[in-house]
């Protein structure tokens, strides 16, 4: 008998991760390392065409690294814009996967797709801001009940924060800002900076208030900037001890009693969180934009 099937990707930045079946809890799943789009879309395309078999697709969601166009009214819906990663500039998932399965594509950032699958996750949730902390740091806003999206999709990852007093000598790795939050507080500015993971340097180091500082700045300017009902950090980084409690310590420095309910780090427990959905938040959220394909199509 045959089964309508979902296909759920999560396109980063470093790997690509790949659901098909009827739901997130219910699939085949597989991890790819990103490489160029020809290397890994064959990838990609083979370990989809092998599942699926004779049974049809009702949707595919794409929860993508940016910049990507996310506007559906664009022509060029779909499509990478230039970044660090070269290679990928001006390859269109839409298009592809349109061409191949000719089956609906919806796509998202990879961290939009994560926030609505973070907000979903707790009902009544409105308003969510998702932030992840990995190879490099985006965030997806949650506004309303709708992915934020102005001109292109948000760029957290390339605000400003003023430099902590003791990291003045790095200029950060941003190839376009520098010391732009993503430039100073990723995983690869840290290796650059230490010279490994911060999970690897022994807690407590200068290194853990450095990194807990910028991320608690960032937290204070997203709840001064979109007054979030939650922030959620995820990202391999978050993994690192004692770094998400130092994170609303400093936020509640930097906040400085003007935010009313948001004095302590005790308030600030409720508002920044880790990821319901932990490492799977892209991937559940690839799901939902995939089955939003079928409930489109009535």
């Amino acid at each position: 008998m045959h089964q309508d099937l979902f296909v759920a990707i999560e396109a980063g930045g470093t790997k690509f991760v790949l659901g098909v079946g009827t739901s997130p809890t219910n699939c085949n799943k597989v991890i790819f390392e990103t490489r160029s789009p020809d290397e890994t879309m064959a990838d990609v395309k083979t370990f989809i065409s092998d599942t699926i078999g004779a049974n049809p697709i009702r949707g595919i969601g794409v929860g993508a690294f940016g910049p990507v166009i996310i506007d559906r009214s664009n022509d060029r819906f779909g499509e990478i814009l230039p970044s660090p990663k070269v290679d990928w500039c001006g390859y269109n998932f839409v298009r592809d996967l349109e061409t191949t399965y000719g089956a609906p594509v919806a796509l998202q950032t990879d961290v939009g797709a994560a926030a609505i699958a973070e907000a979903n996750a707790r009902p009544g949730c409105k308003n969510l801001v998702y932030v992840t902390i990995g190879t490099g740091i985006g965030g997806g806003v949650i506004s309303g009940g709708q992915v934020h999206t102005g001109i292109r999709h948000p760029e957290i990852g390339h605000i400003s924060v003023p430099k902590h007093p003791e990291d003045l000598d790095f200029n950060g790795i941003c190839p376009f800002h520098g010391d732009c939050i993503e430039g100073l507080a990723s995983g690869p500015a840290i290796s650059a900076r230490w010279g490994q993971p911060l999970s690897d340097i022994t807690y407590p180091h200068i290194a853990h208030d450095i990194q807990s500082s910028y991320l608690g700045r960032l937290c204070a300017n997203i709840i001064l900037h979109h007054a979030p009902d939650i922030i959620v950090l995820g990202g391999g980084v978050m993994n690192t001890t004692h770094l998400i409690e130092n994170t609303r310590l400093h936020c509640a420095n930097f906040l400085a009693h003007y935010v009313n309910g948001l004095e302590t780090t005790t308030e600030l427990k409720e508002i920044i969180t880790k990821p319901v959905h932990g490492g799977d938040s892209g991937l559940v959220g690839a799901f939902m934009l995939a089955q939003s394909c079928s409930e489109e199509s009535g």
